[in-house]
């Protein structure tokens, strides 16, 4: 294994930076074949409610998920650590999705969440691709579909996958919460 040259680390970090960017904006303006070309084709994925291996799986999962609704995700302060042919990313990020009817796989009709994503890239012959991600939420602020405010996770507890599902599975079929912002 060679050391890569501080410009190729440099390059490397912009690719990989510029690659998650696209994540967000090709997902937010719902370019479904940009977004899918941003994955190996086994890329493994746990993003809370939604766990999958394979792009077409994912992209096919969130095109599903995402139809109708507004998002918007955003993604900062990166903490990448490049290989020469692998590299891993934690990203903070925050998410909005604001849906309409549903029913939705998690429940929702809208979200505010909060944490970081975990990423592992791969050099392909077309640059650098994502080769997984796991969202590890520190707060979700959601309504249910039923009208119902909740909130999983605080200043020291993050909300895992289980805790975020059984809120939905647990939150009362009638009656409207209060907006927890």
């Amino acid at each position: 294994m060679t050391a890569l040259s501080p410009l190729q680390q440099v390059l490397d970090h912009i690719a990989i930076t510029e690659l998650r960017a696209k994540y967000c904006r090709f997902l937010d303006h719902k370019l479904w074949p940009q977004f899918r070309d941003l994955f190996t084709d086994d890329v493994d994925v746990d993003v809370g409610t939604l766990r999958c291996v394979g792009a077409d799986e994912f992209v096919r999962s969130v095109r599903e998920r995402t139809e109708g609704a507004t998002t918007i995700h955003q993604c900062s302060m990166p903490e990448l650590e490049i290989g020469d042919d692998a590299a891993s990313g934690i990203w903070a990020m925050t998410d909005v999705v604001q849906r309409g009817p549903g029913p939705w796989p998690d429940g929702f009709a809208a979200f505010h969440g909060f944490g970081h994503y975990f990423e592992g890239y791969r050099r392909t012959p077309d640059g650098w691709r994502i080769a997984s991600v796991r969202v590890e939420r520190l707060r979700l602020e959601a309504i249910t579909e039923s009208g119902q405010a909740v909130v999983v996770g605080g200043a020291s507890a993050g909300a895992t996958t289980d805790q975020v599902s059984s809120v939905v599975d647990d939150a009362p079929s009638e009656g409207a919460g209060t907006d927890p912002r």
